[in-house]
């Protein structure tokens, strides 16, 4: 499987612990359950922090931190880096991202997870 660059809406090249805003909901949310219309929906217009960034360019975006999509049962979700657009890039990530991302991939080893989930 060949990887994919994570490109935004306006051609940049989105980097792990970038701020995106999402601009548009994905396609391939039709067909989803009406719950996971919801949080797509609501996601829209709002700003998140990319957490990790899958081999074929999707982003992972954590939910939690907005109170109005911390009412789902959800606490993240994977979308297209296209349907996204870089609004800050950190110069230096924060002890709580660092702590996170380090976390996560200790599970992910613990689990049995493929390393290759997350690019640095």
């Amino acid at each position: 499987m060949v990887s994919a660059d994570p490109i935004d809406a306006k051609g940049r090249l989105v980097k792990l612990g970038d701020w995106v805003r999402v601009l548009q909901a994905p396609v391939s949310i039709l067909g989803m359950p009406e719950e996971s219309l919801h949080v797509f929906s609501a996601a829209i217009g709002h700003t998140f922090q990319v957490h990790e960034i899958t081999r074929n360019g999707d982003l992972e975006l954590h939910l939690y931190k907005n109170k109005r999509l911390a009412l789902s049962t959800w606490d993240s979700v994977y979308i297209e880096a296209n349907c996204c657009i870089i609004t800050r890039r950190p110069t230096q990530q924060s002890k709580y991202f660092v702590k996170h991302v380090t976390y996560v991939r200790e599970l992910d080893k613990k689990s049995g997870r493929p390393e290759w989930r997350a690019q640095p």
